[in-house]
């Protein structure tokens, strides 16, 4: 029993180990876990890994009838905050409302009652051999790490993450507030702006968001108690973020954040997108960058209800996505609006004035331009069979939730891209 006890101590420590560092593939590669789970000879062992940890931190999270104070939800959220998100002891511990000290008795909880899990997930009492406690205690070299590795890791990053569609703006508010405590230490301001309607973007949000962190904090520290401004804005091809700061800070601050910038650029080059500085900074200590991010392509909604409640929140549910809303409060133009803006797919509601949806529905089904178009058919109605017999490809009862809507959206385009409607 106590040779099981060290062993499962040390268990603890390597598992710590690798959710400190879960998205470092330098430091996740050494990690005993790989060959204790039996993904060493996995094609991929690294994302492996780590979704094998993601999965079962999430395995852990409470069920509804667990009350919001219990201990479980306290656990899951320090597992979910600290190590999925990467967030800092201090700020996690300002937003759980504890002290640096309690939290990380909570950390301790938190790894303990993961490592339980798997423990016995992985039935790992039968494969203890592979953690000799020793190995595992010793503290890890502190070696700079050499520029082929660097190289090795970005290649490796390429491959690591797929693409995904993100709200640029919601992005890096989520890294404002990440950085926010770093900026409370200096008395640095950070104001953001952002224009309406910017289309999504595309690319790996985890290396995406490293970048972004990277350029906040940095401008953070050459501000020095001034401002940190931030703007997003799109043009057709792409959305655009710029970072720009007052104040200034020391040239040897400056000369320290050269390597981060180069970082951030190459980070960025590998979400398909651009960093480019100012050139015309007469102050090594200032920082003028703006990032160019491409836009993920976008399929037009054209959304026809009466109700302006109802067009704004599918408006909502639509943004950040990569479908683009354009919607009518008006019937009588939702024939001429459907050609001259060639939507991809129609939401069209029943009960509308003057001209009813039934009969919009006949007349887009009837137009060459437009028979061909996808109708969704969304009213309190329990009309399902009538608007599937008139022509309609899909019905959804209200009230829509989100999740329901862009399902079913998904569905249809790749029903209308592989002709199987």
């Amino acid at each position: 029993m106590q040779a099981e006890n060290a062993m499962q101590d040390a268990f603890v420590a390597e598992l710590h180990k690798a959710l400190q560092h879960l998205y470092d593939p330098g430091e996740l590669r050494k990690s005993r876990l790989l060959t204790l789970f039996s993904l060493d000879k996995h094609p991929t062992p690294l994302s492996a890994l780590r979704q094998n940890l993601l999965n079962s931190i999430q395995a852990l999270k409470p069920g509804s009838h667990v009350p919001d104070h219990a201990l479980e939800w306290r656990l899951y959220e320090v597992l979910t905050f600290r190590y999925v998100e990467q967030i800092s002891q201090k700020e996690v511990a300002t937003d759980l409302a504890l002290s640096i000290r309690q939290l990380r008795r909570r950390e301790k909880q938190a790894v303990r009652a993961l490592a339980d899990y798997l423990w016995m997930r992985h039935r790992l009492d039968q494969r203890a051999d592979y953690l000799p406690p020793a190995s595992v205690t010793e503290p890890a070299a502190t070696t700079d790490v050499p520029a082929s590795d660097h190289e090795n890791e970005l290649e490796w990053l390429k491959d690591a993450y797929s693409s995904e569609t993100a709200d640029v703006a919601e992005l890096i508010e989520g890294c404002i507030k990440t950085v926010t405590p770093l900026a409370k230490q200096s008395g640095t301001q950070i104001e953001f702006s952002r224009q309406e309607d910017v289309p999504p973007v595309v690319g790996v949000l985890t290396t995406l968001r490293q970048a972004m962190l990277t350029l906040l904090s940095t401008a953070v520290r050459l501000s020095c108690g001034g401002t940190v401004h931030v703007a997003v804005n799109s043009s057709p091809q792409a959305a655009t973020v710029h970072i720009q700061h007052t104040g200034h800070g020391s040239d040897a601050i400056a000369r320290e954040n050269v390597e981060s910038l180069e970082m951030a650029e190459r980070l960025i080059a590998l979400c398909g997108g651009t960093l480019e500085l100012s050139k015309e900074q007469e102050h090594p200590s200032c920082l003028d960058a703006t990032l160019v991010l491409p836009m993920a392509d976008q399929w037009l909604v054209l959304v026809i209800d009466d109700n302006r409640d109802a067009l704004q929140l599918l408006k909502r549910y639509l943004s950040g996505s990569h479908y683009r809303f354009i919607g009518t409060r008006e019937p009588d133009k939702a024939l001429s609006l459907a050609e001259e803006m060639a939507p991809d797919i129609i939401v069209l509601d029943v009960m509308l004035p003057g001209i009813d949806g039934w009969e919009i529905l006949g007349r887009l089904r009837e137009h060459p331009h437009t028979r061909n178009v996808p109708v969704v058919i969304s009213t309190i109605l329990p009309q399902e069979q009538l608007a599937l017999a008139l022509g309609a490809a899909a019905f959804l009862h209200k009230p829509i939730s989100r999740e329901a809507l862009l399902s079913l959206l998904d569905r249809l385009l790749l029903h209308s891209a592989t002709g199987s409607r």
